[in-house]
């Protein structure tokens, strides 16, 4: 740290003679706490979640894909702000506060699309069809009933004219 730059300048001998840094390693924590102080202005704490909670989270894997979230539940909390979560296919994952969005939806309101049988090929399309239909109806409903409140907490209300579009809150 104290090393002096080869340079073809004619330098003094007391500017060559190496020094000790004093302090250095409490600059290094007074700027750590000066950038702790200036990102927690903005951070706001997530609400704690309950045993048994409905949460959604997003795949590792299928983060680049834009991928729906996966519907899991809470089993418990393992550290300050890290969970143990259980997915529909029996996977428990740890998962950190931040990536865990709550949901207001029951198992009932996900389970709604109808299961029919399958005769013939004009017969599996309608199906398919109606099946996609009521998948966007239940999807409808369920992003009705989401409310999106910005970090003070006040109520974010869409555009009229978007009421046509299916958006995703996640």
């Amino acid at each position: 740290m104290s090393r002096r730059t080869r340079t073809l300048l004619p330098t003094t001998a007391k500017l060559l003679a190496p020094r000790v840094v004093q302090n250095h390693h409490q600059e290094i924590v007074k700027g750590q706490e000066r950038q702790a102080k200036y990102h927690n202005r903005g951070a706001k704490d997530l609400p704690r979640l309950k045993k048994e909670d409905k949460v959604r989270i997003q795949d590792h894997g299928q983060v680049l894909k834009k991928s729906p979230s996966v519907k899991v539940t809470v089993k418990a909390e393992v550290g300050i702000r890290s969970y143990e979560v259980e997915t529909q296919d029996g996977r428990v994952l740890r998962r950190n506060r931040s990536h865990l969005r709550k949901t207001t939806c029951t198992e009932d309101e996900v389970d709604e699309t109808p299961q029919t049988e399958i005769h013939t090929d004009e017969d599996r399309e309608s199906n398919q069809t109606a099946e996609r239909q009521s998948k966007r109806a239940v999807d409808c409903q369920r992003e009705q009933k989401v409310e999106i409140r910005t970090l003070s907490g006040q109520l974010v209300n869409r555009p009229a004219y978007l009421k046509d579009y299916v958006s995703f809150v996640f």
